[in-house]
């Protein structure tokens, strides 16, 4: 299994809402972050935000999303399909972050792994208060 953590937030670094999500194994790890880039453009799309940055920490997902390559691995085709949403959205961007600047959503996916559904916020967790705190102050 794998686990998904998302985090939107507003331009001074307030969460909005958040994600928490368990997905069936059998990907790798770069497959597991260009699905939840999926479906991370995905849920910012129908929630009806115009712009939006999404910052991810796997490095692989943000240059091939920003590239050009053609890729026929299942990992091809899924930042194939991200590309195809952030071309149907031009203030949609994609860019990647150091893991120490991602830790609200590393933390929320770490502790999601056996989540059988799921599991929306609107304000952030308690477990997360730190690194909203240790984000905003940095």
């Amino acid at each position: 299994r794998y686990a998904v953590g998302m985090v939107v937030r507003d331009e001074h670094g307030t969460v909005l809402q958040y994600l928490m999500k368990s997905n069936g194994g059998g990907l790798s790890q770069r497959e597991a972050e260009s699905e939840a880039m999926l479906m991370a453009i995905g849920w910012v799309r129908e929630m009806g935000y115009e712009r939006c940055i999404f910052e991810t920490d796997c490095q692989p997902v943000a240059l091939a999303i920003n590239g050009s390559d053609v890729d026929f691995s299942e990992f091809g085709t899924t930042i194939a399909a991200c590309r195809r949403q952030l071309h149907q959205q031009p203030h949609y961007t994609v860019s990647w972050v150091r893991r120490n600047r991602n830790g609200m959503t590393h933390e929320l996916a770490r502790r999601s792994p056996y989540l059988v559904s799921i599991f929306l916020g609107v304000t952030p967790p308690n477990l997360c208060d730190s690194f909203v705190k240790d984000i905003c102050t940095r």
